[in-house]
């Protein structure tokens, strides 16, 4: 497993969201590329395979698509402001993927898919 304690794979860099403004300025679309908050819990092992997949089948760099991690654990106040700022139920696993500030897509639970997530970034 990567050691996403600390945002680092052998293929992806997590970024984690320190303070609660940073998420208001992802939904206000300050973000120069799209955003994809992963919503995770240790606690869960559906949400280890789900992290496993997106670090095995994620083509994309960090250029074209901001990658932010969520431990829903310690960090559940972001988690929920996530939920209320786009209005998106929370759930865990769950991605939301975010460009200009608008959701893009979004699933949860066994539903996650990168293929998915790959069709709504389009090319």
């Amino acid at each position: 497993l990567p050691n996403v304690m600390f945002g680092q794979s052998d293929k992806l860099s997590w970024q984690y969201i320190q303070n609660m403004d940073e998420v208001v300025a992802i939904k206000k679309g300050l973000s120069e590329q799209p955003v994809l908050f992963f919503k995770h819990s240790h606690r869960c092992g559906l949400s280890e395979l789900i992290l496993d997949d997106l670090e095995k089948d994620w083509r994309r760099s960090a250029q074209e698509v901001r990658l932010v991690f969520v431990d829903v654990w310690q960090q559940r106040a972001i988690a929920d402001l996530i939920a209320a700022e786009f209005g998106i139920k929370h759930h865990s696993p769950q991605v939301i993927l975010v460009r200009n500030g608008k959701v893009i897509y979004h699933q949860s639970h066994g539903k996650i898919k990168v293929v998915d997530i790959e069709k709504a970034l389009g090319r």
